[in-house]
């Protein structure tokens, strides 16, 4: 029986293998690939490379990891297989739904960086697949400023090109831009590629686009086309995309019985989070479609759960297809009940993604289910401005803002472990965003620790940040740890870092410079591994300047530095703020006429002003309701104009604006309490701060309690 020779894997073979890469199909290149033996850690190195490559072409993403990590592992440091790995391990996590992993690697890879990146491809590569990452959570406009971001770093001779072009084709029919994805597919196809993928999936692109325009018959030709170009010769992975193309063009010439045997067949050879798992969540909804085409309700709702949680998992915009699905056999099953529970949380997810089409197809089951409503255009506010973002933290709250470098930033900061300064006013969310960047850390399981530098008495403060060891002073029966000893391992937030004294900002150099601080009464240093996190509403430079903070504190803490704008410097945040505050409050979000009063106002407490007048309008609702120009206009009567003719708002610091937004803040305050009754607690908790914030923004306004109780 002749045996396979088995053939050093020598740069001379590694040529060959380069040569033959993407030119067939995975499987006959990995047979070629298994002639071949590495010898040493460079040849390993390429060899998991390719080997985790074609497996992941092959739709095998969990087989292919080890092989992707240990090309990693062996391959030199500056080399650009370090980056090309880490992406490829990213779109990975990517295709199985795993995508807060998938970002991590992908700016871990971008951080990593290389010294040798011929056309800038490693960088267009991570940044695509960070804009598929957007494009799939719903984020279209922040995606399609990605993507031209892409195209800027590369040219049409890139092997990036056509997959960019696909993606971008992608973002721009799922928000409804038909034109603009017809010419990116058109654009595509123009281009000469010798991996047959590429142009194989243009034609997916059309096919889908054809059917979304409604001209059946042109979908009939890519069809055709397709078939008799490169079905035969696809890989497994890609007869199975082939097969969901045909199901697809099925259900819409309604033919849904052979739409669902090809559907099933799919699924048959697919696993989420496993072999072929992009395929899953497409497939499951098709074949929804097609049960429900058949008025099989009964069985298109099991098979809607997997369609539901694959698109939750996998692609917004399959889930929200699925959620109006599931709405319709509710209704073909005659129980309007759970068909509107169903088309609430479907309400609920357009409300903060921008799948245009889709949601249209929804107003339309709406209209069915509640023909006698009055709810209509200010059904649901959802924002439809290009690149809004939203970074939520585990506790539901979120950063709501089109500023998509801020966002960006945000993320950035995340993955690596450099001190982060944050500027900004009062109420714009700072510390918001140093949770945000905890939590998006690898230290999100570890403590977040947050001190308010302003509210620690001088004569304590050194004692609160380091602790005491016993003995140090008359009264310390027992050693405590200090502030910073409970960040170990996690992040220190320092909240108004400017109020410590020089002397305590000399000690914290010390320990951000070299991680260690001793308690007071001891002499030997203790280790902490903190990430350092410092906020100000001040300008930096007026406090330098001042001496009020230290200047080699502050360039050891400039790290990232995030400046957070004011409200009313970015008025495209405000209606999707609001409409963020309106749903924690349990209800529906805001009417159209609300977003548009909300924009016309100057707002000079920023964030937390907008969210004491939206809580207090959502008061008086109940479950469900929408906030319309009605329910805020008694809230919006006092402004700052109001506020600085009292005779207790004479007292405030300042004129001009810094003065209004003081007296912004202070009315906020006031009706807090008068709301409250007086108590301190039960008001900090209406505005969402704590009891040392409301106390602390007292101060800062000049208000006092007159006498009332806490």
């Amino acid at each position: 029986m002749k045996t396979t020779e088995i053939k050093p894997f020598n740069r001379a073979a590694q040529a060959r293998v380069q040569a033959l890469f993407r030119t067939c199909t995975p499987e006959l290149f990995l047979s070629q690939l298994g002639t071949y033996s590495p010898r040493n850690d460079s040849e390993r190195a390429a060899f998991s490379k390719y080997t985790g490559w074609a497996l992941y072409d092959a739709g095998d993403y969990e087989i292919c990891r080890p092989h992707l990590m240990a090309a990693y592992r062996l391959s030199d440091r500056g080399s650009s297989d370090r980056p090309l790995t880490l992406g490829l391990l990213a779109s990975t996590y990517l295709r199985t739904g795993q995508r807060a992993r998938s970002s991590r690697l992908a700016f871990r890879a971008l951080s990593e960086g290389c010294s040798k990146d011929p056309g800038r491809r490693l960088e267009a590569g991570l940044t695509l697949i960070l804009a598929q990452l957007q494009t799939l959570s719903g984020h279209v406009g922040h995606s399609l400023e990605m993507y031209d971001r892409v195209r800027s770093l590369i040219d049409i001779k890139s092997p990036i090109w056509i997959p960019m072009l696909h993606s971008r084709a992608k973002a721009n029919l799922y928000s409804g831009r038909l034109q603009e994805a017809k010419a990116d597919c058109r654009e595509a196809r123009m281009c000469e590629s010798d991996i047959r993928q590429q142009s194989w999936v243009i034609g997916e692109m059309d096919l889908l686009i054809a059917l979304a325009m409604g001209d059946v018959e042109q979908a009939d030709e890519i069809m055709t086309e397709t078939a008799t170009s490169y079905a035969r010769e696809s890989s497994g992975r890609m007869q199975s995309a082939f097969t969901y193309m045909q199901a697809v063009a099925l259900n819409a010439h309604g033919r849904y019985g052979e739409a669902e045997r090809l559907t099933r067949e799919i699924l048959a050879d697919a696993v989420l989070g496993g072999r072929n798992s992009d395929v899953v969540a497409g497939a499951s909804c098709c074949l929804t479609e097609a049960l429900t085409g058949q008025n099989r309700f009964e069985e298109a709702l099991e098979t809607s759960r997997l369609a539901a949680r694959a698109g939750r998992r996998m692609d917004w915009e399959t889930w929200a297809r699925t959620l109006r699905l599931q709405a319709l056999c509710h209704l073909g099953l005659g129980s309007k009940r759970r068909a509107e529970r169903v088309l609430r949380e479907a309400e609920g997810l357009h409300a903060c993604t921008e799948y245009d089409p889709e949601r249209t197809r929804l107003e339309e089951v709406a209209r069915q289910l509640r023909p006698n409503s009055s709810r209509g255009a200010d059904l649901a506010w959802t924002s439809r401005s290009r690149g809004v973002r939203r970074l939520y933290l585990r506790s539901g709250r979120a950063l709501v803002s089109a500023d998509t470098q801020l966002a960006e930033a945000i993320s950035l900061a995340a993955g690596t472990d450099l001190p982060v300064l944050i500027e900004g006013e009062t109420g714009t969310g700072k510390e918001l965003v140093a949770s945000l960047i905890h939590e998006l850390s690898p230290r999100s399981r570890r403590p977040l620790v947050v001190i308010d530098c302003s509210s620690l008495p001088e004569s304590l403060a050194d004692a609160e940040l380091f602790g005491t060891a016993r003995g140090a002073y008359t009264g310390a029966h027992v050693s405590r740890a200090g502030l910073i000893a409970q960040a170990d391992q996690g992040t220190l937030v320092l909240d108004e870092l400017p109020e410590l004294s020089n002397a305590l900002q000399a000690k914290l150099l010390r320990v951000i410079q070299e991680g260690m601080y001793r308690r007071i009464g001891e002499d030997q240093p203790r280790r902490v591994q903190a990430r350092f996190v410092a906020i100000t509403n001040q300008d930096p430079t007026a406090l330098l300047q001042s001496g009020a903070l230290r200047a080699d504190l502050f360039y050891r803490l400039s790290g990232h530095r995030l400046e957070i704008p004011p409200l009313r410097d970015r008025r495209g945040d405000i209606a999707p703020i609001a409409d963020e505050i309106a749903k924690r409050s349990g209800l529906d979000g805001i009417t159209t006429g609300a977003a548009r009063l909300l924009e016309q106002h100057p707002w000079p407490g920023n964030v937390r002003q907008l969210e004491m007048v939206v809580r207090l309008a959502a008061s008086s609702l109940g479950p469900g309701s929408l906030i319309g120009q009605p329910h805020l206009e008694p809230h919006l009567s006092h402004g700052p104009s109001h506020a600085t003719e009292s005779p207790s708002n004479a007292e405030l610091p300042g004129n001009g604006l810094r003065g209004d937004r003081l007296a912004g803040e202070r009315a906020a305050l006031e009706r807090a309490l008068l709301q409250s009754g007086g108590s301190v607690t039960k008001a900090a908790r209406s505005l969402g701060i704590t009891r040392q914030s409301f106390y602390k923004a007292m101060r800062r306004t000049g208000l006092d309690l007159d006498g009332r109780a806490t």
